[in-house]
């Protein structure tokens, strides 16, 4: 029998998919299309790798799914700015000095992926782990 937590959290995977199918295919060729669809699709893989992170045991596809956790938080975060940005506005999109320290806040995103500058260990994982696990 599957528990609610995985029956909420499956449900919004699934509408996320279908928003994105349906902004793609949309016959609408606008600025904000485009950053709409990556924020959705970030939070989409977002959804899924915590999934995995609390079902994963082994330590090594632990941090892996733990780096792909950030990396797509941190592109959710980058494409929700850029959207709030030029979603409001239907004129042309003009880079601000703010949008270039966002933009800079993407440069963390080879850190994780590649360093651990996130993570020191697989034993912090584990602990992080064990305790949330039980929510």
């Amino acid at each position: 029998m599957i528990d609610l937590p995985s029956l909420i959290l499956t449900s919004n995977d699934l509408l996320l998919v279908l928003l994105i199918f349906l902004i793609f295919f949309a016959n609408t060729h606008r600025n904000y299309k485009f950053v709409f669809i990556l924020l959705n699709l970030s939070l989409l893989v977002w959804s899924v790798s915590l999934a995995f992170y609390y079902r994963v045991e082994e330590p090594s596809l632990l941090l892996l799914v733990g780096k792909i956790n950030f990396v797509t938080i941190n592109l959710a975060t980058t494409a929700l700015y850029f959207f709030t940005r030029i979603f409001p506005k239907q004129e042309s999109f003009h880079f601000k000095k703010l949008d270039f320290l966002v933009l800079g806040s993407l440069t963390i995103i080879p850190l994780i992926l590649f360093t651990d500058t996130v993570t020191v260990s697989y034993t912090h994982l584990d602990v992080y782990k064990r305790q949330f696990s039980a929510l």
